[in-house]
Parts: structure tokens; C-alpha cells; sequence
């Protein structure tokens, strides 16, 4: 009898280990800062898997604080997810002892001061015991706003390689009905015309329905090219 109660708390110890938390996140920080008010903030962290068994990984993603008028997106593994993302329709595989260290959050202010505080936690798909996670928070104008020099015009695509979709961010000195923002493919041809409304914000292009390669993303104002932008549109 002795024996079988012997063995019987050795698979139990067994099967507790196998559920032990394998997860392990590194290399990120929990607080990133922009003293002005135009730039993207972003942290990227590493994810290990130290288990002895590949996992399949979901994000998830909790809003704690999230000022009026910015917006977030993370990506992970092979794939960006739009703002609004609660949580991965994918899971990400990561091998026995291997890493994915493809996680990046961003936060776009949109001209808008605050802090962002956002919660995100990783798990295993089949094992939602074994998970990790952190908070992160985005604070932007930490210095006083008449410190802030202007920066006017439309930032870079901010994926870029883009597969679904990506995002400019724009601050002008003013705004007009008629700013667009055009697409062209490397024969000249126009692919896309999107409308830039307002002083500052961003906008967020849709490349899935756009072929694989070359294009040329313009900024135009009052009739004149303002800035123009490679893009590189590869679909997973």
C-alpha cells in the first residue's frame, strides 16, 4: 500500500511540474517617454519558452489607461494586429528551449500629452497556467509644452514591410480638405488615395487588397509633394 501511495505522489509532483511556468519575458522597458508629443513610442521584449515542450502562444491585451485620441497596436510573431487588438486570433508556436523576440507594442499620441498604460499577458494556448505578462506605460510631453519644437509633415510608414496594413503619423501647420495621401506602384500607376483630415493624427492604410513589392507613398498639400516614402508591401 505504502508503495502505491509512493508512486502515486510521484506522478502528482510529475504532472505539477509539467504545468510549471516555462515562460519567461526579458530585454523590454516597463516605461518609455517622449517629451514631445509626435512620436511613436514603442517597447519590444523578448519571450522565451524554457519548457521541455513547444507552446503555442495567445496575447492578450488589457487597456488600463489610454488617453483621448491615441491609439495601440502590438505585433507578435509573424503578424501586426490592428488597434483595438484584445487579443491574438493566432497562436504563435515557440519550440523547447527556442524564443520569439518579435513582440512590439506601440502607442501613437496622435498630438495628444498623457500616459498610456497598457497590460499585456502571453500564454500557452493548451496551458493557460503557464503564462507571464507586464504593464507597460507611454508617457508623452515629459518636459513643459513650451519647451516642444513643432515637427510638421508625415512620418515614415511605421510597418514597413507592410502586409496588411500600416500607419503614418502626420503633424501640420494646418489642415485643408484637400491633403491626400497617394500610393503608386513602381509603373507610375496610382493605386490608392487616402484623405489626411485634420492638423495631427494618423492614419492607417490598408495594403491586404495591395500586391506584393515596390510602392511610393506622397504626401501632397496645396497641390505640391510634401514628403515621399518608400513602402514595401510582403504578405505573410
Amino acid at each position: 500500500m505504502r508503495k502505491y501511495l509512493l508512486l502515486l505522489i510521484c506522478l502528482i509532483g510529475l504532472s505539477f511540474n509539467s504545468k510549471a511556468q516555462n515562460l519567461v519575458l526579458s530585454n523590454f522597458n516597463t516605461t518609455v517617454s517622449d517629451p514631445g508629443n509626435t512620436n511613436t513610442l514603442e517597447s519590444i521584449a523578448r519571450l522565451d519558452n524554457n519548457g521541455s515542450s513547444t507552446v503555442n502562444i495567445v496575447v492578450e491585451r488589457d487597456v488600463i489607461n489610454l488617453p483621448t485620441g491615441m491609439f495601440e497596436l502590438f505585433c507578435f510573431g509573424q503578424y501586426c494586429n490592428p488597434p483595438g487588438t484584445a487579443m491574438t486570433s493566432y497562436a504563435t508556436p515557440i519550440v523547447a528551449g527556442g524564443r520569439e523576440s518579435t513582440f512590439d507594442a506601440k502607442v501613437i499620441p496622435n498630438g495628444n500629452c498623457g500616459t498610456a498604460t497598457i497590460h499585456y499577458r502571453f500564454y500557452d494556448q493548451n496551458n493557460p497556467a503557464d503564462s507571464t505578462g507586464f504593464t507597460l506605460d507611454f508617457a508623452f510631453c515629459t518636459q513643459g509644452l513650451n519647451d516642444i519644437s513643432e515637427s510638421y509633415g508625415l512620418s515614415k510608414p511605421l510597418r514597413n514591410p507592410a502586409d496588411q496594413f500600416t500607419v503614418f503619423n502626420y503633424n501640420l501647420a494646418s489642415s485643408s480638405s484637400n491633403d491626400k495621401l497617394y500610393i503608386y506602384n513602381m509603373l507610375g500607376s496610382l493605386v490608392k488615395t487616402v484623405d489626411v483630415s485634420g492638423k495631427n493624427g494618423s492614419l492607417v492604410v490598408n495594403t491586404a487588397d495591395l500586391k506584393s513589392g515596390l510602392y511610393i507613398a506622397s504626401y501632397v498639400s496645396e497641390n505640391k509633394v510634401k514628403n515621399s516614402y518608400k513602402l514595401v508591401v510582403s504578405h505573410r
